[in-house]
């Protein structure tokens, strides 16, 4: 009788588990079928229009951008910046730009986007002083990414004339 009550408990528990992956595609699903227009529509008016200058509204859109660009949907991001959001845009608190975030959360196709614009600023730091190759390879834990924008920060540093100087230790996780 009690394998009985075991093999119902893992059964609900099974139902329970689909229920939550049906969710969380719906809700990815409704996020890549978002009405690019909207985003559009919203990006300008703080940008360009009636709250242009209202600061709160700016930091409001700013965050909206760096969850997007974390979910890692590269029509929205795309969306985003040909609206005219700032692809350097750097959150108050953290410090962290687009390129951090995505890096971070292992969003490769997010960053596929910023890379494509010339104005990436690829050797930005956050308030940690930490580059976004540095938060691919501790908190994203993907090497190859790490690598790839550490050569873009070395590129961007050559044609910049700076030196690049990474951290020696980094925060753990």
């Amino acid at each position: 009788m009690a394998s009985h009550e075991h093999e119902h408990e893992d059964e609900h528990r099974d139902e329970e588990e689909l229920w939550a992956m049906n969710s969380i595609q719906a809700f990815f699903d409704y996020y890549a079928d978002l009405d690019y227009g909207d985003v559009r529509r919203n990006v300008s008016k703080v940008i360009r229009g009636r709250k242009k200058r209202d600061p709160i509204a700016y930091k409001m859109l700013g965050r909206e951008f760096l969850q997007t660009v974390e979910r890692g949907n590269p029509k929205t991001v795309d969306a985003y910046l040909e609206a005219g959001m700032p692809i350097n845009y750097q959150d108050p608190v953290t410090k962290q730009s687009a390129l951090h975030v995505a890096a971070a959360a292992r969003a490769r196709e997010a960053i596929r986007v910023l890379a494509k614009y010339p104005d990436c600023n690829y050797i930005l730091r956050d308030r940690h002083g930490r580059l976004p190759s540095e938060l691919a390879y501790v908190f994203g834990g993907d090497t190859a990414l790490s690598r790839y924008l550490t050569i873009k920060e070395f590129k961007q540093a050559k044609s910049e004339r700076c030196i690049l100087k990474y951290r020696e230790t980094l925060p753990l996780k």
